[in-house]
Parts: C-alpha cells; sequence; structure tokens
C-alpha cells in the first residue's frame, strides 16, 4: 500500500495534496527516453504540457494543455498521464486544489527535516494502527514480533 493510500484509509475526511515541486519532479523523471521513448524535443515539449497543467489558474487553462497533450499524440505519454495523473488532478494541480481550503506555509530547510522526521513517524504510526484494525492476532503473538530483530 503505498504512503497515499495509507493515509487516505487513516484519514478518510482529509483531502491529499500533492507538492508542485515533487510533482513537476516526478513528470521529470518519468518522462525520458528510457522510460516512455520520449526523445529530447517532445520530452522538453511534454514537460512543458505538464507544467503548465499544473499552474493552470482554471479549469480551461487546464483542459487547453490536456487538449495540447492529445495533440501531440504520443501514446505512452497519454496513458501515463491518463492513469497516473488526471484521476488524481485534485491533489496536485493548483486550480483544483485550490477549491479546497488549505493551510500553506513557506518550509525552510529545517522544516523539510521535521516534516521528513513527523511523516515517517506518522506513517508507521498509520500502519499499526491499520494493522490492529485488520488483522486478528494474539497480544502475545505480537509482542513476540517486536522484539524479533528484523529480517526473521
Amino acid at each position: 500500500m503505498c504512503e497515499r493510500s495509507v493515509f487516505s484509509v487513516a484519514f478518510p475526511e482529509a483531502t491529499l495534496q500533492l507538492c508542485l515541486f515533487h510533482t513537476l519532479r516526478s513528470f521529470s523523471r518519468e518522462v525520458t527516453l528510457d522510460k516512455m521513448g520520449v526523445p529530447v524535443g517532445q520530452r522538453d515539449a511534454l514537460l512543458h504540457i505538464f507544467n503548465a497543467m499544473a499552474i493552470a489558474r482554471c479549469e480551461q487553462e487546464f483542459e487547453e494543455q490536456c487538449a495540447l497533450l492529445e495533440e501531440m499524440a504520443i501514446p505512452t505519454a497519454l496513458t501515463y498521464f491518463r492513469r497516473n495523473w488526471l484521476p488524481i488532478k485534485h491533489e496536485w494541480e493548483k486550480c483544483f486544489k485550490s477549491s479546497k481550503s488549505t493551510v500553506i506555509a513557506k518550509a525552510t530547510t529545517e522544516d523539510r527535516r521535521f516534516e521528513g522526521f513527523l511523516t515517517s513517524h506518522a506513517y508507521g504510526h498509520v500502519l499499526a494502527e491499520i494493522a490492529k484494525r485488520d488483522t486478528v492476532r494474539s497480544p502475545e503473538k505480537l509482542q513476540h514480533q517486536r522484539h524479533q530483530p528484523r529480517g526473521q
């Protein structure tokens, strides 16, 4: 189960929102010659479209970029976008995210480190809560498993 799914299960009323920086980094990492067979010129055009989608101020701008993506007619890019990004556009696309109430703060490097610390601990806590809720194990067996070295 991916991190997004874990948080969705643990906090069903929460709205997940993806960081613009990490969204664009994902596009850059995935839209490559090796992964999609996209040459450099097309890659640059695709990344420009994905970037424009992410920062679109309204749904019409977003739809215009989707139309440009369709016009490029690159099957691997279309499949990637339709499968991975279009279904969750409300989590990463600016105009759809802005319709949700959020708390936005500028982060420093120290904030990022602390956020990573909290996320890793929260993630572990959420997994533990889900495990407690979804599994039927005796307390003795759980206690025994906690004291086992990793890998055993």
